[in-house]
């Protein structure tokens, strides 16, 4: 089997990160590596397709045995990468897309150096905040959300591509990751 494509996907929250990978999986054959989480799965989601729904005590267990390649609690519940699983991905032949924070991006550079970390930007901060209230967000949980967000403009310098991901703009934003990434 050919090596994968692995591509990094990081940003602040309202950056657009998920709806920027759902644009590139129209163009490109990809593979999403899906989170496991701790919390409750909102209206309409799959576990194992929108993420892995986990106990707190299953996560921790698994957090304790080493088995996540990154973590983090965010609002009380903790979400990560199992190890295994971005494994099973990446020896396959299709490109492999994480969405991840800055710290997860760099140990993830730091065990396949050949992957392509992408910094995603919203085009404003009241835009950002905007598209996290679309999303169903209260006012308190983006501030928290905001002060949790380990994704400051000065971690950008640490990526291979900075896209600004600009309203209206989604498949030009997609499509300037698809060339950057020679596909």
């Amino acid at each position: 089997m050919s090596k994968s494509n692995l591509v990094v996907l990081s940003g602040p929250s309202g950056s657009g990160k998920s709806s920027v990978i759902k644009e590139i999986e129209k163009e490109l054959p990809c593979s999403l590596v899906v989170s496991t989480t701790t919390r409750e799965p909102r209206s309409g989601e799959i576990n194992g397709i929108d993420y892995h729904f986990l106990s707190r005590k299953s996560f921790q267990d698994l957090a304790a045995a080493g088995e996540f390649i990154e973590y983090m609690e965010f609002n009380g519940n903790f979400y990560g990468i199992h190890k295994p699983d971005l494994q099973k991905h990446v020896d396959g032949d299709k490109t492999v897309i994480l969405d991840l924070s800055c710290s997860g991006a760099r140990k993830v550079k730091g065990i396949h150096k050949e992957a392509t970390l992408v910094f995603l930007l919203p085009p404003s901060y009241n835009i950002a905040r905007q598209r996290l209230l679309e999303r169903g967000m209260t006012h308190d949980e983006i501030v928290l959300r905001e002060q949790d967000d380990d994704s400051p403009l000065s971690e950008a310098r640490f990526y291979d591509l900075l896209v600004v991901n600009h309203t209206g703009k989604l498949k030009e934003t997609a499509s300037t990751i698809l060339r950057h990434l020679n596909v």
